[in-house]
């Protein structure tokens, strides 16, 4: 008899085998919810060596948590852990990054999905034992990285109307440039697969609306919204704001938390303004992975555990959001955001134009938004020098819970219920 009340999770990336909250903070917070709500969530990932909890290890005790054997993913927690515990990279070290970095972008590029499908066998088999065991119906498969979509398919391929397959994207899939093959026909056959994943899932969930568009440009599925739902990545957590939160610099205090890289989040041409045009206005307080400690007004800090994590954010006087490539800025609104809004402090986007991150920001007047410096550095110099001159004159942005009501959490996430069968 199949059990209306379990639910099984696939996410390739999952706690403790990820050195970034963002990418399992989703999949933590739907658990979390759904258990709330009388669900047994079971949640299958792929197994490497421990990392972070980033503070949830007490309420992931709650679910089910299976493991399934993948080497790629071994290897990338091995390297993290090995990079961390050596600061002082020398001429070898550079070199075996590089050597890492280029192939593990040759695997994705001829690997479709991506790498992690070499080992999506071992996923699936994995799956099946929990899905019979637990008489489970509903499993949601929650990407990038996209082989968690493709487990789902081969899953409902076998087990066809016996199984509810819900398909989960935080970013999306062939619509961005981390995940989309340059070679014609591997682009091709990834695109394929992506719109014959998108048709067999029984219901498609998504976070932000250019998401939807890219998927229904890619699957060409004309109705695909009469079985798509808006589930944005709300922050679950619950704080009191700080009301005497008086500042505590001549300089502004701006607080960014979560990794920088050269990928997706570079902020050297910002810095590079900032060092140039306003070396003594402003004070970037990083917390996570980072390699800009060269400049004076940049401070770094150790990953924050969740728990603790607003705390900080609420002694920041501006708190930040960067995405600085492109092609995938217009869809992502990160995790961050709904964490920010929770401090009511105004927010800084260093997005590329017409992001829907800086949309929302505008509209629901939020902070302050700026282009990249590469887009329009005129533009970015006048939004840095209007926050200069807000914070100096006591005119910084603010906002209230009334101006936030519409990412109520569990407003959002009620969705799951209608969705579940």
């Amino acid at each position: 008899m199949v059990d209306k009340k379990s639910v099984l999770i696939i996410a390739r990336q999952f706690l403790p085998y990820s050195n970034t909250l963002g990418g399992v903070i989703r999949v933590s917070k739907i658990a979390n919810f759904l258990h709330a709500n009388g669900y047994q969530v079971h949640i299958l990932a792929a197994r490497g060596f421990e990392v972070n909890w980033f503070g949830l290890k007490d309420s992931m005790s709650k679910h089910k948590l299976h493991y399934y054997t993948d080497k790629f993913c071994e290897i990338e927690c091995n390297h993290y852990i090995n990079s961390k515990n050596n600061n002082s990279k020398n001429e070898k070290d550079n070199l075996k990054i590089k050597f890492m970095k280029f192939g593990n972008k040759c695997l994705n590029e001829f690997l479709i999905p991506d790498k992690g499908s070499l080992f999506s066998k071992n996923a699936t088999k994995a799956a099946f034992k929990i899905i019979k065991d637990n008489n489970i119906k509903n499993i949601i498969c929650s990407a990038p990285p996209p082989t968690s979509a493709y487990i789902g398919y081969k899953i409902k391929n076998k087990l066809k109307s016996k199984i509810n397959f819900i398909l989960d994207y935080r970013d999306s899939w062939n619509g961005i440039p981390l995940y989309s093959k340059k070679n014609w026909l591997f682009n091709k056959i990834s695109r394929k697969l992506e719109a014959n994943i998108m048709k067999t899932c029984n219901h498609y969930t998504y976070v932000t609306e250019p998401t939807l568009n890219k998927s229904k440009a890619i699957s060409k599925i004309k109705n695909l919204k009469n079985k798509s739902t808006l589930i944005m990545n709300v922050s679950d957590v619950k704080i009191d704001v700080k009301k005497n939160n008086s500042r505590k610099s001549n300089k502004i205090i701006i607080g960014h938390f979560g990794s920088l890289n050269e990928i997706y989040r570079d902020p050297k041409q910002i810095f590079e303004l900032i060092k140039t045009n306003f070396p003594n206005d402003f004070e970037f307080h990083l917390y996570g992975d980072h390699n800009y400690d060269n400049y004076d007004f940049v401070k770094g800090f150790d990953s924050v555990n969740h728990a603790t994590v607003i705390e900080k954010m609420q002694d920041m006087d501006l708190l930040w959001l960067i995405h600085t490539e492109k092609v995938s800025g217009d869809e992502n609104i990160p995790g961050k955001f709904f964490e920010y809004i929770l401090t009511h402090k105004p927010i800084y986007v260093y997005f590329p134009k017409n992001s829907e991150t800086g949309r929302v920001v505008e509209e629901n007047k939020l902070g302050y938004v700026s282009p990249l410096f590469t887009e329009d550095k005129d533009e970015t110099k006048k939004v840095l020098l209007k926050i200069i001159e807000d914070f100096k004159e006591g005119n910084e942005i603010k906002y209230s819970e009334d101006d936030i009501k519409d990412f109520e959490f569990e407003q959002m996430f009620s969705k799951w219920l209608e969705i579940l069968k």
